[in-house]
């Protein structure tokens, strides 16, 4: 008899010779549960070691018994395949990614999504076209909070740092803000973000990473909560790592095209998203 999900033989009553079948199950769970060496590796491996593991992208050579998406596990001197079952999850190793097959084909697990958050009293205004900080006061309840204004003449800017936590997957980010504006109108506001990560020895004097421009537009209303959509990925200057001091750099970058606003950005907050790994 076998198991019924992977498929594992049993050990009956009386058998003999019981640990060969007890092996040979370990043997299986350990080329089908922990990692993949390669899922395109185009050719049949020529030199395989004991133990290696692939997911089958094609049938040629000593893989033409298998099926594609099989997985592919050496042990005892030759290939043996197995075909998925639904929800079978492996680590791909030269992609340092999780797939899962979802019974017709492996695909990529998302990675997981963390954020933090920055309010404007955790940035400071840059020294060069920096920001001004305002406190705005509600006439009526009294509802208080500091903004960054980006005024529309010239690129303002808005620094912070952040050091990531150890689940940090050091690839890149994205971000959305919180603002507010007198405009009465539905104009837009680019804001833009760069980072660069700078570790223990290295020169604080570096240039940020490419910045990504996200516009959001008002809504008719002056002094109304505005909340942007997440932008796309923002790609950190240096090698980001857990533990390093990322310096980043918020502007209005008033020569986008989606920047046809003429009344001050007043942002109240920015939230970062990053991957864990």
């Amino acid at each position: 008899m076998t198991t019924e999900i992977l498929g594992l033989k049993e050990i009956t009553v009386n058998q003999g010779k019981k640990f060969l079948t007890h092996n040979d199950a370990l043997r299986q769970l350990e080329g089908r549960l922990i990692h993949a060496i390669d899922r395109d590796v185009g050719t049949t491996p020529g030199s395989p070691a004991e133990g290696d593991v692939y997911i089958v992208d094609q049938l040629g050579g000593l893989w033409s018994p298998a099926t594609v998406d099989d997985i592919a596990h050496f042990f005892g001197g030759i290939w043996v395949f197995w075909t998925p079952v639904e929800g079978a999850r492996i680590w791909v190793n030269d992609e340092d990614i999780v797939v899962a097959y979802d019974g017709a084909n492996w695909i990529l697990m998302e990675k997981k999504k963390r954020s933090i958050v920055l309010y404007a009293q955790d940035m400071i205004s840059a020294v060069t076209n920096g920001t001004t900080i305002l406190k705005l006061e509600a006439t009526t309840n009294l509802n208080g909070r500091d903004t960054h204004v980006f005024i529309n003449a010239n690129d303002t800017f808005a620094l912070f740092d952040w050091i990531p936590p150890p689940e940090y997957d050091g690839g890149t980010i994205s971000y959305r803000y919180f603002w507010t504006t007198p405009g009465l109108d539905t104009d837009g506001v680019a804001m833009a973000l760069e980072g660069v990560s700078t570790g223990d020895g290295d020169p604080l004097d570096v240039d940020h990473g490419t910045p990504i421009v996200l516009v959001d537009n008002i809504q008719s209303a002056a002094d109304d909560t505005l909340i942007s959509d997440e932008s796309t990925a923002v790609t950190i200057a240096g090698t980001p790592i857990p533990g390093e001091l990322i310096n980043f750099r918020l502007f209005r970058d008033v020569s986008d095209g989606g920047n046809t606003a003429t009344e001050d950005a007043r942002v109240i907050a920015l939230e970062l998203f990053y991957n864990v790994g």
